[in-house]
């Protein structure tokens, strides 16, 4: 999914980058009126490479029963 958003006021969109030596934390304030792009993807796989193998026991005992 990609989106273009322009940021309405200073401070109402800010960017997470590497901290730097002018800015530890990594927090950018995008400037009003600044057109920022974002892109998002996602994936996943499931992969399973094996057998299952299982069994079934039950027990009755008058009012008592386990499965």
């Amino acid at each position: 999914m990609t989106q273009l958003v322009t940021a309405q006021q200073t401070g109402a969109i800010t960017i997470q980058q590497p901290p730097s030596q002018g800015n530890p934390a990594g927090y950018l304030n995008v400037p009003q009126g600044s057109t920022v792009f974002c892109y998002d993807s996602f994936s996943t796989q499931n992969r399973f490479y094996g057998a299952q193998i299982g069994g079934r026991f039950g027990w009755d005992f008058e009012r008592l029963s386990i499965d």
